[in-house]
């Protein structure tokens, strides 16, 4: 799915970043590039379909924040985040 958009998955990626890297989770990228390279990597990987509906939960106006364990979550979309989450600990 992710690969035959026409590559406007890493123009979200470069939009996304900039608030996940904001968020300042102790496990979340450290960096805009290092945000940018991970999250392509999941768009394009086994477990992107998961990674769509995480992002379609958002919206246009996502709201990021820390988990109890330090990685960056997605407010009001705990159902996808675990389901990609899920399908990322499994080797997705």
């Amino acid at each position: 799915m992710a690969p035959s958009d026409g590559g406007t998955n890493g123009v979200l990626c470069a939009s996304i970043c900039p608030s996940v890297v904001a968020a300042k989770c102790a496990h979340g990228p450290a960096t805009e590039a290092d945000c940018e390279s991970g999250c392509q990597t999941i768009q394009l990987g086994t477990c992107g379909d998961e990674y769509d509906a995480l992002y379609r939960c958002a919206g246009a106006t996502p709201v990021y924040t820390c988990d109890g364990a330090g990685f960056v979550a997605v407010v009001g979309c705990e159902t996808p985040q675990a389901a990609l989450t899920a399908c990322l600990a499994g080797g997705g």
